[in-house]
């Protein structure tokens, strides 16, 4: 079940996302001064160079390119600041504090059932308090896709407790298509260190 890569770098190397990359374009809305394949790349800039430069990873765009969201109506899961939104005219944000499309509710989860023909979730569904409770989390995605939809999920692992039990654990779930496990960094704010492809 498990693709597994001991960092981000390494996955990086890939020839499928160096493929990817080769012809990749930034969104021109997104004023970033320098774009880096991966969290860790930035690691090496010194605190100067943080306070001075407008950085962003592309991993996240990667990850929204294998399920098309540029040719899909699609929802951003936990969207925050609606970012996606701006580079993407068929992505619409729900959120359940920051402005968005859409307040994320329980009900919002109930209405929304089976109406998506693409969705994602970065880093914003790993807010639990066991690692198997993620399963549930996993299900109100794929319950959002229409027959034909295609979902991905990334989570930060430092967010949930006892995360190494995901390795056992997920290949038992239901609905997961492609998975990969980054063992670095433990810590992945940006793009998250497991990543999950959903479908219907």
């Amino acid at each position: 079940m498990w693709e597994h890569y001991q960092s981000l770098n390494q996955f990086c190397e890939r020839p499928e996302y160096q493929q990817w990359l080769a012809q990749w374009q930034p969104p021109a809305q997104w004023h970033v001064t320098q774009w880096v394949n991966s969290e860790q790349q930035q690691w090496s800039m010194t605190p100067r160079q943080h306070g001075i430069t407008a950085w962003s990873t592309r991993l996240a765009h990667w990850l929204l390119d294998t399920i098309d969201v540029a040719d899909h109506r699609t929802v951003d899961i936990g969207c925050g600041e609606n970012l996606f939104a701006s580079a993407y005219v068929t992505v619409s944000g729900v959120d359940p504090k920051f402005s968005a499309d859409a307040e994320l509710t329980d009900s919002w989860w109930q209405h929304n059932q089976g109406i998506w023909p693409r969705a994602y979730a970065l880093n914003s569904l790993h807010f639990v308090t066991e690692p198997q409770h993620l399963e549930g989390q996993l299900q109100r995605v794929i319950n959002t896709l229409d027959t034909k939809g295609r979902a991905v999920v990334t989570v930060n692992r430092s967010m949930i407790p006892n995360a190494d039990q995901l390795w056992q654990l997920v290949p038992q779930w239901k609905g997961i298509e492609r998975a990969i496990w980054i063992d670095s960094p433990t810590n992945a704010p940006m793009d998250g260190n497991c990543w999950f492809w959903l479908k219907r």
